[in-house]
């Protein structure tokens, strides 16, 4: 019982961590979204890595963004968005 403590605590932990780091991405700037795949018969080495601009609409705790593109939103780690 004590060992699961112990890991529940370190996960907390983990997870708050980088709340105070501050936020890349501001509310109302433009940013670019990473692709993750590609249509069938279509060359990556032609496709452009990222897509966009999408306009950041809110920004959430631990890096993560709500973007949006002609009326679509879209929840995004800070990871996979770009200036």
């Amino acid at each position: 019982y004590e060992v699961h403590t112990n890991l529940r605590e370190k996960q907390w932990l983990l997870r708050t961590q980088d709340d105070d780091e501050p936020l890349l991405f501001k509310q109302g700037g433009y940013v670019l979204l990473k692709r993750k795949s590609t249509k069938k018969g279509i060359s990556n080495k032609l496709m452009s890595k990222y897509s966009g601009p999408y306009l950041v609409e809110t920004s959430y705790p631990n890096h993560r963004y709500k973007i949006s593109k002609h009326h679509k939103t879209s929840y995004q780690n800070e990871s996979s968005i770009k200036l």
